[in-house]
């Protein structure tokens, strides 16, 4: 008699543990397309260079010494590498930062036995290119920079460090490459800043959607902080705390405002047409704005927040090009690039 009772409610209980199933496969699915249209996952990273300074034509050479003095080989080697970018027509600031970040400031093997200032490898061989001299070395490596970075239009950090040292690589199983951008935009800023082509690092439109130019995460590909591996990150994250306000980068329309519920990666987030393109802002606790509204720049649109796929505390900005959601290109290239205190 229990046996049939028991067949009698599984065959009543069948059609609503099916029901079940597709509804949860359904909420699954839902879940996966809005992830897709609206961003990837985002997460807070310690890693942080900010933006670097860039103040045409004025080379800090006194700054550039002092670091100078405590980098192992490179101590008075000053005049080299200003002969060597003077040669090639570089900003020497560049070239010392990345012989710096590749050499331990100028403490590794291949600095030091090598003469090898820039992880230069010989395609002969698939070994670290080996000189007879630093100053045969610092030269080859100028040289280098300008023949297959700034002569093919790669000229800030970003764009050097995308082909440099790219993130995924085969050679870096570890994912060390992550740290190239901003560890050699934070030695470029401790020797005063860069000192060439300032004009194309940013153009200024734009007013800072958050209290200070601190950067979390660039814009490009990144180690993937929740799956492993790497992915495209579409925007620059900011730092931030709970609350602080965040601003209209210029001035628009809103045509996105999601105010609660499941906003995708973004979560609580809004987009601002400006005609011929879209700055989304993601990850915000509170939204002030309604679709419709018409904002200032710099007028606040809600506050800092850690909702949709996010592990901290920031904003995620982006820059839409061709619709809402449409193609992502590299924010800073509308902000202006900071300037040492003393030029401001």
């Amino acid at each position: 008699m229990k046996d049939v009772i028991r067949s009698l409610l599984l065959w009543k209980a069948g059609p609503l543990i099916w029901i079940g199933a597709g509804v949860l496969f359904i909420i699954v699915l839902i879940s996966a397309i809005s992830n897709a249209i609206f961003g990837e996952e985002e997460s807070f990273s310690n890693i942080s260079g900010g933006v670097a300074m860039c103040t045409k034509g004025n080379v800090d050479e006194t700054r550039i010494e002092e670091v100078l003095s405590n980098a192992g080989v490179f101590t008075g080697k000053k005049e080299v590498f200003m002969n060597a970018a003077e040669k090639y027509g570089i900003d020497p600031v560049l070239l010392i930062a990345i012989a710096l970040h590749e050499t331990g400031y100028g403490t590794s093997h291949a600095v030091k036995n090598k003469n090898n200032p820039g992880g230069i490898m010989d395609p002969s061989t698939g070994k670290l290119k080996v000189f007879d001299s630093l100053e045969d070395g610092i030269d080859f490596m100028a040289g280098n920079l300008y023949r297959v970075y700034i002569s093919q239009g790669l000229v800030t950090i970003q764009q050097i460090g995308a082909k440099y040292a790219p993130i995924g690589a085969n050679n870096d199983p570890t994912n060390l490459n992550r740290n190239w951008v901003p560890v050699v935009t934070k030695i470029a800023n401790e020797l005063g800043g860069l000192t060439m082509n300032c004009e194309v690092m940013g153009t200024g439109e734009f007013a800072l959607p958050t209290g200070s130019m601190s950067i979390t995460s660039n814009f490009g590909y990144r180690s993937d902080p929740f799956g492993g591996g790497t992915e495209f990150h579409k925007g620059t994250d900011f730092a931030c705390s709970r609350g602080d306000a965040i601003y209209a980068a210029d001035g628009g329309q809103i045509v996105v405002s999601v105010k609660s519920g499941y906003g995708g990666g973004y979560g609580h987030h809004v987009i601002i047409s400006h005609g011929d393109k879209f700055t989304l802002y993601g990850h915000m606790e509170h939204v002030d704005v309604d679709v419709g509204d018409t904002v200032q720049k710099g007028q606040k649109i809600g506050t800092c927040g850690t909702t949709g796929s996010s592990t901290g505390y920031h904003l995620h900005f982006e820059v839409q090009l061709g619709g809402i959601y449409g193609e992502r290109v590299d924010p800073m290239t509308y902000f202006q690039p900071a300037k040492k205190e003393e030029d401001e």
